[in-house]
């Protein structure tokens, strides 16, 4: 089978200078490319060099000189980018047009090469932690249609404001849990209802009565203990003050007569007990508090029961949305039959892409299916080749060749003291 047309082919790759090569020259002319040697030998530099030319320059390390060039073919027209620093040390490609002009924009070359931010090897490495495998959703979904990822993304963020409003439920269930099971009454929950109030008001109105009486009561027999005293020292006076007996006898009549009308108040006004009163605002105090406790403790009990039927309506919004989720991810059209997502990782016919379930050389099929989907015009670039069993290999240059692509891939061979370039010719 002949080799179908690619849109963007590598032609030429000269490096004067990056990392570890040195004033390499190598003529492709669009075939594919086996790397091979041991590790530090400039395998990957020689794939990162071309991929930095055609406008990734992110992945130039620090503090590392670059110069090269790299012709391209797309659509039977070349095109040349020439890399080098410039004078602040940032990388700089000029791309010469096939009419002869030059141009040193980011949009221009972009427009050439296409979409080129994916990572195949970042993407595998994602795979190994939990916050990889959820960021290797988020890369995905850039895969997904428009209206799939509006879709996702309204109920998503409908999903996590139920969750989060859940969240803050449960911590008021959890607060409101405590204070109940550590209310002073929780003993005497059956009781509740039987506790009530005192009206202190009345009480104290009623005491402060008896007490304004009993005051009076006793003003008037003081005053009688004294008037009575008065008497005695009159009656002591009288055989002195013979002179003064008619003066003291009226004054003793009028005090005899403001006797008998004392006594005759006294008669329907005694002593009133006070005890009973006095204890009943003791008792009414703490009948009170258990009334208080009561009705506080009766009104917890009634946010409880509101909150945990908030937090389980919540619930079931929360898993009809993730259902509905659930069915937009399993009815949407990926990139990919069979890859699928759920909310912590990626989902490959249902198996997680997990380290523990799918081998290093699956997970990197399909980020290599993703690369390309991401942009189906240029050449493929495969690290670590040989992590990859020969029928995974032979699946990849057949997939390669099924989209005409060119491929680039780079195995390490211990044994060998320098790098080897085969170019293979598609047949």
């Amino acid at each position: 089978m002949s080799k179908a047309k690619t849109t963007i082919e590598v032609i030429e790759v000269v490096i004067k200078d990056f990392k570890k090569l040195k004033n390499l020259k190598t003529e492709v002319n669009g075939c594919n490319v086996f790397l091979r040697g041991p590790n530090g030998i400039g395998k990957s530099s020689f794939m990162d060099f071309i991929e930095i030319a055609m406008g990734k320059s992110s992945i130039v390390p620090p503090n590392t000189n670059i110069d090269g060039q790299v012709v391209i073919d797309k659509d039977g027209k070349q095109y040349k980018f020439d890399v080098k620093l410039d004078k602040a040390g940032k990388v700089k490609v000029t791309v010469t047009l096939p009419e002869g002009t030059q141009d040193t924009s980011k949009s221009v070359i972009a427009g050439i090469t296409g979409s080129n931010s994916f990572d195949i090897e970042n993407f595998v490495n994602l795979s190994k932690t939990d916050a990889g495998r959820k960021k290797q959703v988020e890369e995905f979904k850039k895969f997904l249609n428009e209206e799939t990822r509006l879709f996702l993304a309204k109920y998503e963020a409908s999903v996590k404001t139920h969750f989060d409003e859940r969240t803050e439920l449960n911590r008021d269930i959890t607060k409101l849990e405590g204070a109940v099971k550590l209310h002073p009454m929780i003993n005497r929950i059956h009781e509740l209802h039987t506790f009530t109030e005192t009206k202190t008001e009345d009480v104290l109105t009623e005491l402060k009565a008896a007490q304004t009486h009993n005051n009076t009561v006793n003003k008037v027999l003081s005053n009688m203990q004294e008037r009575n005293k008065d008497i005695d020292k009159a009656n002591e006076d009288i055989t002195e003050l013979e002179s003064k007996i008619n003066a003291l006898k009226m004054d003793i009549k009028a005090k005899e007569d403001l006797n008998g009308q004392a006594n005759e108040w006294l008669k329907t006004n005694t002593i009133k007990p006070t005890e009973v009163l006095e204890k009943k605002l003791t008792d009414a105090s703490a009948d009170n508090q258990n009334y208080t406790n009561a009705q506080n403790l009766m009104k917890e009990m009634a946010s409880l029961r509101e909150l945990k039927k908030q937090t389980e309506e919540l619930t079931n919004i929360i898993e009809s949305e993730r259902q509905m989720i659930k069915d937009a991810i399993r009815d949407m059209e990926g990139p990919i039959q069979g890859l699928g997502f759920d909310e912590d990782q990626l989902l490959y016919n249902g198996i997680p892409v997990h380290p523990s379930s799918l081998s290093k050389s699956e997970i990197k099929k399909l980020g290599i299916r993703l690369k390309i989907a991401e942009n189906p015009d240029l050449p493929l670039f495969i690290h670590e080749a040989e992590c990859m069993d020969d029928v995974s290999l032979k699946e990849i240059q057949d997939l390669a060749e099924e989209c005409g692509l060119q491929m680039f891939a780079e195995e390490v061979q211990r044994g060998k003291k320098e790098l080897q370039i085969e170019i293979v010719a598609f047949t």
